[in-house]
């Protein structure tokens, strides 16, 4: 459009591989309603880094305010950044008890607001409903238990010979984690930093002989969860070789899937003693070279208040999940999940696990340290190790490779090259263990 003499542009990028504005006229109505309302942006040019592989610097040095599918803030260089804090205390509008679980304080640090979250993506089990009905097994609910996790998976692998019931699908092992603290252990720690490591622990072990023994008897479909590759799968919900119990982050090919169909969405089961949820945040921030902050902040903000019809995915806010409008979106079966979700993840003590997509230059020692652990699961299951044996190495490699991270200079993203970075890390990991090499 044409810009008048007291109008503005605005650059918005979309650092995304789920979706994008390209043929979406969802984003383009919403916009061109956005630029009408407003007096004094004229004209949003938005553009998608597809990929979904760019960093936060070329997101901030490319536009005035972007978009990105995971928690960037933990890690940032601040800089680059505008803190929303001035903006949401003198907007009327915006609620901090309004946002779903405890994803706020996520997005903050030095005590400061740095990304407005604008959606969630949790890692949810996804079960055929007809192969229970035709095998007489109760349908998963929110915080069912092992207990009802397991008389599931026999009801529905009567013979030895069938499949596995549960096929885990998504990269990395997060789903594993999430099991071994239904089953009473938690092997890493996330609520310090860096993690604590339990490999040795005695809940730990426990656990991960109960989930691993399910994996050997055939009720997991088990692949090696070890290395830059594990349990690297993806399977549409329509294939005829699907079993009757997945595991998947909720994006915006997931819930068409389900609506079209027999399947539905479930959460993990949960321990007595542990409640444990994984997902990533879809989140909006403002650079610090735009001179537009306040234009920024408003279409960010207008794009929250219309992200059920953006983002195929759960919204952030709760008064979006009682909104009629997302059950004609998404369907009630979605929205009745969110609303279940959102009791687990406001627990007071949830243990919240990375997806195996959480960004953040951190996690890259956070995986190299869980590998460890994932050697020792595959060692039992795939070739029959000792278990408890297994474990004491993964915890002896564990903490060394942490003890010399952490003689590390931190990193700092605003002088530091991630990839140099992360080269110390792996040689303190070859140190270690000159496997990793």
């Amino acid at each position: 459009q044409t810009l008048a003499p007291d109008e503005i542009a605005l650059n918005f990028g979309i650092n995304s591989n789920q979706f994008g504005p390209n043929g979406n006229d969802e984003w383009e109505t919403i916009l061109d309603d956005f630029v009408t309302a407003d007096t004094q942006v004229g004209q949003v040019n938005i553009e998608q880094e597809r990929g979904g592989g760019t960093n936060l610097t070329t997101m901030a040095e490319t536009y005035d305010c972007f978009y990105m599918d995971s928690n960037a803030v933990q890690g940032a260089d601040l800089s680059l950044l505008v803190s929303l804090d001035p903006l949401i205390f003198s907007d009327p509008s915006f609620d901090q008890f309004d946002f779903v679980g405890d994803i706020l304080p996520q997005v903050q640090n030095n005590d400061q607001t740095w990304a407005y979250p604008l959606n969630v993506q949790p890692e949810v089990m996804l079960y055929d409903q007809q192969s229970f009905d035709f095998a007489g097994a109760f349908y998963p609910y929110a915080g069912w238990s092992v207990t009802d996790f397991e008389n599931a998976m026999r009801d529905l692998k009567i013979d030895p010979e069938d499949p596995a019931p549960f096929i885990p699908v998504n990269i990395g092992g997060t789903y594993m984690q999430l099991l071994l603290a239904a089953y009473g252990g938690i092997a890493l720690d996330y609520t310090t930093t860096p993690p604590t490591i339990n490999y040795t622990d005695e809940a730990t072990i426990n656990a991960a002989q109960q989930v691993l023994d399910l994996a050997k008897a055939g009720y997991i479909e088990y692949e090696g969860l070890a290395g830059f590759g594990g349990n690297n799968r993806f399977r549409a919900l329509n294939d005829e070789t699907d079993a009757e119990l997945y595991n998947q982050l909720i994006n915006s090919f997931l819930i068409d899937q389900v609506n079209a169909s027999t399947y539905n969405l479930a959460t993990f089961p949960q321990g007595t003693n542990n409640v444990a949820v994984a997902y990533d945040i879809g989140t909006a921030y403002i650079s610090s070279n735009t001179a537009n902050v306040d234009a920024c902040y408003r279409l960010i903000q207008y794009i929250a208040d219309s992200a059920p019809s953006l983002f195929p995915q759960m919204p952030a806010r709760r008064s979006q999940l009682n909104d009629p409008a997302l059950v004609n979106i998404q369907g009630q079966n979605a929205v009745d999940f969110y609303q279940q979700l959102d009791v687990l993840m406001s627990d007071p003590n949830v243990l919240l696990i990375p997806t195996s997509f959480s960004g953040g230059i951190e996690s890259a020692g956070e995986f190299l340290t869980a590998n460890w652990l994932y050697e020792a699961f595959d060692n039992y299951v795939l070739e029959d190790a000792d278990l408890a044996t297994e474990l004491e190495e993964a915890q002896l490699m564990a903490v060394g490779f942490q003890e010399c991270s952490n003689d590390l200079p931190a990193f700092d993203p605003a002088v530091d090259n991630p990839q140099q970075y992360f080269g110390q890390l792996a040689t303190c990991a070859s140190q270690v263990d000159p496997d990793m090499t």
